[in-house]
Order: structure tokens, then C-alpha cells, then sequence
């Protein structure tokens, strides 16, 4: 039978990023220096809500009738790094972590709505891994050549997403959330519908002349967002060791 849970996502302050142009740079080069500067505010603040995005994953969901209790992630849902070896033997991404994945995915929700695929955050060293797997180079079990541009495609019916989940600069709040305590990488895996994201803030920029910095040109921009899990049935980790 249906059953109803509420969640919340507890608002945050915004962020933002300010970067002042010195007006003595501006006339001392030939090139426009404010059109880089607006394009990599653009694109702190694409980062930010990735970063937010990994954080409302990993982290406790608030439910209940005012959000008072928290929901932790659901540790039957995490395929350890030394799963299908010796116990303590670690390794990165293996078939059979893939195999016991997709096991989970089918046992936790079988009727998953069409389009409704499973997605895998992996790193340099997962892809690196995925090269390393026989079945996923071979033509006899996917449609498309996994070499034939050196980029990953689907496999298993699970959509790869390249993303430096462990790299502190890119991910500034998520990625000591992305390492256990042994230093494993903990890959997340969802189903779109599991997770939800809101937005108080998609970007908002501004252009002003500070008059308290020379009279510079201060370009800034400012997000804010969180995500959470809807349905832990519908979201996994998988835990990776390696190099």
C-alpha cells in the first residue's frame, strides 16, 4: 500500500563568489579580462550545485510533521570495497560490485519507470577501472565500442557520470563525504526519481564599481540549493579502494 513521508530541506544561506578587476590590469592588457572572469563566475556557480547536489546525497534527510527527525543512508544500500574478495582485500570498480548493484537496484524497487535508469558518479580511477573489465570493452555485450573514442558509455544499463568526487577544490563541501573513514571513495549511485533538488537561488550576478576598493570592478555571483534523497530504496553507494 502507498505510504506518505514527508521530507524537508532545510534552507541555507546562499553562496557567492566575488572577484574584484583592477583597473590598472584592465588598461595594462590587450585582452578583455572581464569575460573570462564572468565565465568562470558562471561556472562556480554550476560547481556549487554539484556540490550541493553530492552533499543532500551522503547526508541525513529531515522528516516528520516540522523536520525534527533525520533519516540516515541506508547501509544495506552500500556495497562495500572489499565486497566479493577477502575480507580487508580492497579494490576499485569490479563487475561484481557492478552485477551486485544492479542485484540491489532490481530487489529494493523492481518497477522503476521506464527512462528511469541507474546513474554512477565515478572518478579517473572507476574509468580507469571500467578499462579494465573485459565485458565492458568487448562488442559481444553492448551495442557501442567502449574504445572507440576513449570516453565511457553506458554499460549494464547504468549511465556513468565522470565527476572528481574526492577532489576538495571541485567539490569544496561534498568531498569529505565522497571518503569513509579508510579512505575508500564512496561512489554514489541513484535513480533520478530518488533524489530531489531545490533551487532558492539558480545564479544571480552583478556588475558594481567599489568604491572602497579603488574604484575596481567587482564581478559576483551568488546560488543556493540542496538536495535530498526522496526514497532510500533508490539510492546506493559503492565503495572503491585503489589508485
Amino acid at each position: 500500500e502507498p505510504t506518505v513521508e514527508r521530507r524537508w530541506i532545510k534552507k541555507q544561506k546562499r553562496s557567492g563568489v566575488a572577484v574584484p578587476i583592477d583597473a590598472d590590469d584592465v588598461t595594462a592588457t590587450t585582452v578583455d579580462v572581464k569575460s573570462p572572469i564572468v565565465m568562470g563566475v558562471a561556472d562556480a556557480a554550476r560547481q556549487y550545485h554539484d556540490d550541493q547536489w553530492l552533499v543532500g546525497f551522503y547526508s541525513p534527510c529531515y522528516i516528520g510533521e516540522e523536520g525534527a527527525s533525520t533519516v540516515n543512508f541506508k547501509t544495506a544500500n552500500v556495497i562495500a570495497a572489499d565486497y566479493g574478495e577477502t575480507p580487508g582485500v580492497y579494490t576499485g570498480l569490479t563487475l561484481l560490485k557492478l552485477i551486485q548493484l544492479r542485484f540491489l537496484a532490481r530487489r529494493r524497487f523492481a518497477r522503476a519507470k521506464k527512462g528511469d535508469s541507474l546513474h554512477m558518479a565515478v572518478t579517473a580511477y572507476e574509468i580507469k577501472d571500467l578499462f579494465k573489465i573485459d565485458k565492458f570493452l568487448s562488442g559481444d555485450y553492448r551495442n557501442t565500442k567502449a574504445l572507440e573514442d576513449g570516453e565511457i558509455t553506458n554499460f549494464m544499463g547504468i549511465t556513468f557520470v565522470p565527476a572528481e568526487i574526492d577532489d576538495a577544490n571541485q567539490y569544496p563541501e561534498a568531498a569529505a563525504l565522497a571518503v569513509n573513514g579508510s579512505g575508500h571513495r564512496r561512489l554514489p549511485c541513484w535513480l533520478p526519481s530518488g533524489m530531489f533538488y531545490n533551487t532558492w537561488t539558480e545564479f544571480e550576478g552583478h556588475s558594481d564599481t567599489r568604491a572602497d576598493m579603488n574604484h575596481d570592478l567587482q564581478i559576483a555571483g551568488y546560488s543556493n540549493g540542496r538536495a535530498a534523497r526522496t526514497n532510500e530504496d533508490k539510492c546506493f553507494i559503492v565503495e572503491c579502494n585503489g589508485t
